[in-house]
């Protein structure tokens, strides 16, 4: 990259940020004046003298019959039913013991051919 497409950019970047700036200066002061136009009017009509209070208001009493009487639900909730308790694990089979090598190993060991190492294709 060379200075002159560096300042070239740096130039695109300064008007885009400066045009920006300049719209929303222009929006908000167009803005402005229409809303400060709406709100600044006379009224025709003059204001009015009349005012209200709300009162709560609660219905009159009523004689009415007495409810009926309402016959209680079951006496005792039922029992909840009990479950068989599961049978026990049976127990688990013993480790077996740590046994030392036996002396013939490395004889075992000398005694197994020999395995063979093949070179990884491509390495």
């Amino acid at each position: 990259m060379t200075i002159v497409s560096s300042l070239t950019r740096h130039r695109r970047v300064l008007f885009l940020g400066a045009a920006t700036v300049a719209l929303h200066y222009a929006a908000i002061d167009w803005v402005g004046g229409r809303l400060s136009a709406q709100t600044h009017r006379a009224s025709d009509v003059p204001p009015s003298l009349m005012t209200a209070q709300l009162r709560l208001a609660l219905p009159k009493r009523v004689e009415s019959a007495p409810a009926p009487e309402v016959k209680p639900l079951a006496q005792h909730a039922p029992k909840p039913v009990a479950r068989p308790k599961p049978p026990p694990l049976p127990e688990p089979a013993p480790l077996p013991m740590a046994s030392t090598p036996s002396p013939d190993v490395p004889a075992l060991i000398a005694a197994e051919p020999d395995i063979a190492v093949a070179a990884a294709p491509g390495g």
